[in-house]
């Protein structure tokens, strides 16, 4: 898929298999090294969409020996999809959602037309899919442009979902992205303070939003004014400052499996 602020650079960090088989070897591995949660992630196709359906066996096998976490980023998909994802007994799905034609097509590459898609995705997962689908927004995705973040947190809130990701569009150095703008630390408060006011679900700031002063600002601000509920990779500073509890897992994780990471 080539995104515009990856480019396959965050691919270079993970875990490549290229078989059903390797997978199993790969989640036993790190299980036996104290590994309790695994994300199963991209990259996509130029549709937008993650191959897992050879995987989805060994998944569900590797989940009636072991008790783990499995989330899934699965990409744009159907009904039948959706489906699959729940009879293999995946626990989470993080969904990146929009609404925004200038992100589908200039970000993501996968034209204006793909908005209709990413409803239908949302609407299939929280139908059919998953006990826990948890929606991303990401904030500042329009390139500087008008955004849609807010009507995205509405249309989001009528599915009620149990948790609801903030991410910050951060461009990466060595892609075309680099030199983006990133939206200002105020624009994103006042999506979390719209977000707060709207929904009775839990907030959480996500691992995608820039490093350096910039996150500093937002997080403690986001803190101070309690317009979040987790945060991931906070400041060790903002830790002490704030007594916050630490999971070692995804900020999406739902709260009855967090006794598997503490």
């Amino acid at each position: 898929l080539n995104c515009r602020y990856c480019n396959k650079e965050y691919l270079r960090h993970m875990y490549q298999v290229l078989t059903p088989q390797r997978l199993y070897w790969l989640l036993k591995h790190l299980y036996n090294n104290g590994v309790r949660g695994f994300l199963i992630s991209g990259g996509f196709t130029p549709e937008g969409k993650l191959p897992f359906h050879a995987y989805l066996n060994i998944i569900r096998e590797f989940k009636r020996t072991y008790e783990v976490v499995i989330s899934i980023h699965p990409g744009l998909i159907d009904v039948n999809e959706a489906r699959m994802l729940r009879e293999a007994k995946i626990d989470i799905v993080d969904l990146e959602f929009t609404l925004n034609p200038t992100y589908t097509s200039m970000v993501k590459g996968l034209g204006e037309k793909a908005v209709k898609k990413y409803e239908e995705t949302l609407n299939a997962l929280m139908r059919y899919g998953p006990s826990y689908i948890a929606p991303h927004v990401m904030v500042g995705s329009s390139l500087g442009l008008l955004g849609n973040e807010f009507s995205e947190i509405d249309y989001l809130i009528d599915y009620d979902p149990y948790v609801i990701v903030i991410l910050v569009y951060t461009p990466t150095k060595n892609t075309v992205s680099e030199n983006d703008p990133i939206p200002k630390v105020s624009y994103v408060l006042g999506v979390l303070k719209y977000l707060r006011q709207r929904y009775r679900g839990e907030i959480s700031l996500g691992c995608m939003r820039p490093w350096g002063s910039y996150r500093a600002k937002l997080d403690r601000i986001a803190l101070e004014n309690k317009l979040i509920d987790r945060i991931a990779n906070p400041h060790l500073k903002l830790i002490e400052e704030y007594d916050l509890r630490i999971v070692n897992a995804c900020c999406s994780l739902p709260k009855e499996y967090e006794y598997l990471f503490t």
